[in-house]
């Protein structure tokens, strides 16, 4: 599996190399193909820029020149055509043509220039030049850039035709070295990007590699394994967040295992009895009678222990809460009627607060009445229950309070953990999972449960929901219900 996972981790790391150096290539064709037109560009407009420069100086050459075996003016146009090769500058990658009346009439000596001039295509294009032409053309030694420029003179019908012609094969060679020179100028480069983009992918994913390794390592029993965390980027919020999941999940498994050892302990306190008892029973009708009435009511301690994990367990799903609309000051004193039947005490409804709750009606009776068992198992007959509601900024507040013993500092928090029971008390208080169903109930609502920290007598019970705006919501109205019933 560690094999695979680091053939993964490379074949990842090959891919995203090789996607950098797919760009890197294309970026380069791109700039190599766009680097070259530009050069042809600018050889043709330095061609045609000496093209035009030659017909210029044949047009002066051919109105004021002279003809060099005599010295005088051009008197024909044969003259001019005569003398125009030897008037040029010979050039390797140039020659000079001339046509007379549409035929072939001479050239300069610049290699090829004989196979030009007697090609008969190049001819019929450039013997019948009826002004000057620009272009480029195709011939046996390659491509030309040339200018066509007729020749006349005033009087004489005659025309003939002087051409210069530019070999592009030279221009091309030397743009074609240019890109030669940077294509292994870009080769070199990529190689160096090649190199240095190995060595950062393999930083980059480094925290994805110790990602890998951490959660290979962790099991069940070692969870205390983190990756480390160095700088502020995306990695290092992927491995905080991965942090924190194992810190969540560390604290699930903790969770879990308090929760199956302390179930454990208490369903096999009542097996232990039932079975002590079995394994005990004689013949006797009255110890037999004993023995059934303490096995049954063990077996029915185990039930209320099953329903009530059962109830713990059913609040992690979703559809635990059906909500509602609910008037605050209607359940609370629909949930003091019901708390005043449930047994012998002094009940006193405090003051009632107005607004509204999207709760689970059910659910919150469940839980306020859970807070009102809890008073009554810590005071007496002649104890004092106070139950009210109040509406606390953006929450609305139900409250049971008591005057019994109260709820020592250091259990506080506790006391709301599952098996959790305080101080003092005994096995016959229930199985410390009432409270954390109260709790339970207030988180699936989005509220809180909690016990007040400086009650001035006995303990006072909060569970607080977020207020909704219902119909005629009122979050700051109290309404005054107070007095005493016995």
């Amino acid at each position: 599996m560690e094999s695979a996972a680091r053939s993964t981790l490379r074949s990842a790391r090959v891919r995203l190399l090789g996607f950098w150096l797919l760009l890197l290539l294309l970026a380069a064709l791109g700039s190599l193909v766009a680097i070259r037109q530009l050069l042809v560009i600018r050889a043709q407009r330095e061609m045609d820029r000496s093209l035009m420069h030659d017909v210029a100086e044949f047009r002066t050459f051919a109105t004021r020149g002279r003809d060099p075996r005599t010295g005088a003016p051009f008197r024909t146009v044969r003259q001019v055509l005569a003398a125009a090769p030897a008037n040029s500058i010979p050039e390797s990658a140039s020659t000079v043509l001339t046509y007379y009346r549409g035929k072939p009439f001479g050239h300069n000596p610049a290699p090829l220039s004989a196979s030009l001039l007697s090609d008969r295509s190049l001819a019929k294009l450039w013997g019948t030049a009826a002004a000057v032409r620009l272009g480029t053309v195709s011939s046996p030694v390659g491509s030309l850039r040339y200018a066509a420029i007729p020749v006349s003179l005033p009087g004489r019908p005659a025309r003939g035709v002087v051409v210069t012609a530019l070999f592009q094969r030279q221009e091309m060679a030397d743009v074609n070295a240019v890109v030669r020179v940077a294509a292994l100028a870009w080769l070199i480069g990529l190689s160096l990007a090649t190199a240095a983009s190995w060595a950062v992918t393999g930083r980059v994913l480094a925290p994805v590699r110790a990602l890998g390794e951490t959660a290979r390592a962790i099991s069940e029993t070692d969870l205390e394994r983190r990756i480390p965390v160095n700088g502020h980027d995306d990695l290092a919020e992927l491995a905080n967040t991965f942090n924190s999941m194992l810190d969540r999940l560390e604290l699930a498994f903790e969770t879990q295992r308090s929760f199956v050892r302390d179930a454990g302990h208490e369903l096999r306190t009542p097996l232990t009895v039932i079975r002590g008892h079995v394994e005990l029973i004689g013949g006797d009708a009255a110890e037999i009678s004993a023995t059934r009435a303490l096995v049954l009511d063990e077996v029915d301690r185990m039930n209320r222990l099953v329903g009530e994990l059962l109830e713990l367990a059913r609040s992690e799903r979703p559809d635990f809460v059906v909500a509602e609309q609910l008037d605050l000051e209607e359940v609370t004193l629909e949930l003091f009627a019901k708390a005043d039947a449930m047994g012998q005490r002094r009940w006193t409804l405090g003051d009632v607060g107005r607004g509204w709750v999207t709760a689970d009606r059910q659910r919150l009776t469940q839980a306020v009445l859970e807070l009102v068992d809890n008073a009554m198992a810590h005071t007496g007959p002649s104890g004092l229950v106070t139950m009210g509601s109040s509406v606390m900024g953006r929450e609305a507040w139900i409250w049971v309070a008591d005057d019994g013993p109260g709820v020592a500092p250091a259990d506080r928090e506790r006391i709301f953990d599952r098996f959790a029971r305080g101080v003092g008390a005994t096995r016959s208080d229930g199985f410390g999972l009432g409270l954390s169903i109260v709790r339970a109930i207030a988180e699936a609502h989005g509220g809180s449960a909690w016990v007040e920290p400086s009650y001035p007598r006995g303990a006072r019970f909060v569970l607080a929901l977020p207020l909704s705006a219902g119909p005629h919501a009122d979050t700051h109205g109290v309404s005054r219900h107070g007095g005493a019933r016995r």
